[in-house]
């Protein structure tokens, strides 16, 4: 069985952004979904001026809002997948119902990492450009 990874918060890249989405995804459905749209049409205002500080916060949110999704998804999966395997160890022949979701909770984590891989790329890009040396920063 494929273990997962765990991404802890502390692992995340964290900059100074326009919305904390731990606060936001708290909030009743109206004002969430309207402090998302808030952030996105901010990064849209961004990309005019700075693509390439919109492009990392553009995939800050999608990061974060990924995380969420999993932090939500992942505790009844990981359950539903301890009772199946005690069920096949016990000799109870009980084909799991949660295999698409299983797939797509993996497809959020590899979708995590790509994101921060994207970020740590655009985060160099912003560095190299501003002349700044990535060895004084390390």
């Amino acid at each position: 069985m494929q273990e997962f990874t765990v991404v802890e918060p502390s692992e995340l890249i964290h900059e100074p952004v326009g919305i904390e989405l731990a606060t936001v995804l708290t909030q009743p459905f109206p004002q969430m979904e309207a402090a998302i749209i808030d952030e996105l049409d901010r990064v849209t205002r961004l990309a005019d001026r700075d693509p390439l500080a919109a492009l990392e916060q553009m995939l800050r949110l999608m990061q974060g809002l990924d995380v969420e999704i999993l932090k939500c998804m992942a505790p009844a999966l990981v359950e539903t997948a301890q009772h199946d395997a005690a069920m096949f160890a016990a000799g109870k022949d009980k084909t799991s119902t949660k295999g698409r979701q299983m797939t797509t909770m993996l497809k959020l984590q590899e979708s995590i990492g790509k994101l921060g891989m994207a970020r740590v790329r655009v985060r160099d890009e912003q560095e190299r450009r501003s002349g700044r040396s990535l060895l004084l920063n390390a």
